[in-house]
């Protein structure tokens, strides 16, 4: 089991309003912590973007996805944050079945 995501997020950046998917093999799958809670292990999942705006290519963009499984099989709580784009469709994650 684990947590992917199947829709990437839309956003619009800051300086010229362009507003645009990201592409799923853009992001990095870049941390994958397990932290004991109670009796089970939660999963945190990062998943970052970093690039430029595809219409202006000046404005620098950051995505970070993240996510916390608990307990196992279960998406507790999830976020998304960019920085020089705003969010305007969250991504889609999804608990993969092995």
């Amino acid at each position: 089991m684990g947590v992917e995501m199947t829709k990437c997020p839309k956003i619009e950046c800051n300086e010229c309003q362009e507003q645009y998917g990201t592409n799923i093999h853009s992001f990095d799958l870049d941390k994958q912590d397990d932290v004991k809670k109670g009796m089970e292990i939660q999963t945190n999942y990062v998943w970052e973007y970093e690039g430029t705006c595809e219409k202006c290519n000046d404005n620098k963009i950051k995505v970070v996805v993240k996510c916390w499984e608990y307990p196992k099989g279960f998406i507790e709580d999830k976020d998304c944050e960019g920085e020089g784009c705003k969010i305007i469709e969250q991504p889609i994650l999804e608990i993969k079945m092995d």
